[in-house]
């Protein structure tokens, strides 16, 4: 009887939840986020098939530059002008010039209001090495079932001890992340997939969350980075959640209101239906087979990063991903 009660209340707890995160797409599982990005990748096809993408890539960084005009005369951050990152902000905007200029300015704002632009607090790989390699943010190798770049967050790794550490050198870390995420096509032709789990992390270490850390992460996924966040599947959801989701209600966009979460619990055979086991690791614990040497990952980003200029914009890592794909992640199999 016990247990049937106790199925009940978390039955009923995360139904509650559901209808917190919204109304459930008309079609659920794969065929639905499937043909959500069939549909994006189709309309970037058409659009880089004709003249139409490099006239509005002339046009967007027209626009750039006269905003830079008047940035400079202000004494204010200027827009990034490289090619790959202008294509990726029209990419992920469809090729709508005016969002795809908005986010290139909002991007811009972003890491210069919360202070990331000085030289001292310029993401890098080296910078956020040690919380990288806790693996509370990690890269997978492969997309998921439908064609999205997995970015995971452990929340149970989020280690404040660790020296120097922060909610916001961790976001900062995860930042970092979503850049490497898009040297990807995938990533910029169909979209970012984030898989957190909640399992281990706890109500005490939520009410250390800060609502400027909040505002900070709302902000970074959804108006001032150039992609498109196509699903967020949530392992081990807490009962508390739905008072996280009243909390950054406000600061969501439609838009962000109308994305696709997938409340999975501890049912990982749901997960598989989006994730194979072959593609997940082993570190996770949530029956992975895939043994990743995250670490040296890093390692082998830090060291490239050596030939860059000093305190190079992260956008200099997207000039990698307008027609190739660079390798973000190493699994045992691709180091051996």
């Amino acid at each position: 009887r016990i247990s049937e009660a106790s199925g009940r209340i978390v039955r009923g707890a995360s139904g509650r939840l559901r209808g917190l995160f919204g109304s459930p797409p008309a079609k659920e599982g794969n065929e639905c986020l499937s043909s959500a990005n069939a549909a994006f990748r189709s309309t970037i096809a058409h659009a880089e098939a004709s003249e139409t993408a490099e006239n509005m890539k002339a046009e967007l960084l027209a626009m750039v530059r006269q905003a830079n005009a008047k940035r400079e005369k202000k004494g204010k951050p200027l827009i990034p002008e490289t090619p790959g990152f202008l294509r990726s902000a029209l990419r992920a905007k469809k090729y709508q010039l005016d969002k795809a200029f908005n986010i290139t300015a909002h991007y811009t704002d972003f890491v210069h209001q919360i202070g990331w632009l000085d030289n001292d607090k310029m993401p890098n790989a080296k910078r956020s090495s040690p919380e990288l390699k806790t693996c509370f943010n990690m890269l997978l190798p492969q997309p998921d079932i439908h064609g999205n770049v997995v970015l995971t967050q452990q929340l149970a790794l989020l280690d404040l001890n660790l020296a120097g550490a922060s909610l916001e050198s961790y976001q900062k870390a995860g930042y970092y992340l979503l850049h490497r995420a898009l040297q990807r096509r995938e990533a910029q032709l169909g979209g970012i997939a984030l898989l957190l789990d909640f399992r281990g992390f706890g109500w005490s270490l939520f009410r250390k969350v800060g609502f400027s850390d909040f505002r900070r992460g709302v902000s970074m996924l959804q108006d001032c980075f150039p992609s498109r966040l196509s699903v967020i599947y949530i392992l081990h959801e807490p009962r508390w959640l739905g008072t996280l989701v009243r909390i950054i209600r406000p600061l969501l966009s439609n838009d962000s209101l109308q994305q696709k979460f997938v409340l999975m619990g501890s049912d990982y055979s749901k997960l598989y239906e989006h994730i194979p086991p072959e593609q997940l690791p082993t570190t996770m614990d949530v029956g992975g087979k895939l043994d990743v040497k995250w670490d040296e990952q890093v390692n082998e980003w830090v060291e490239e990063e050596k030939m860059f200029p000093e305190n190079f914009l992260l956008t200099l890592l997207l000039e990698n991903a307008i027609e190739a794909t660079a390798p973000s992640c190493k699994s045992e199999e691709q180091i051996a």
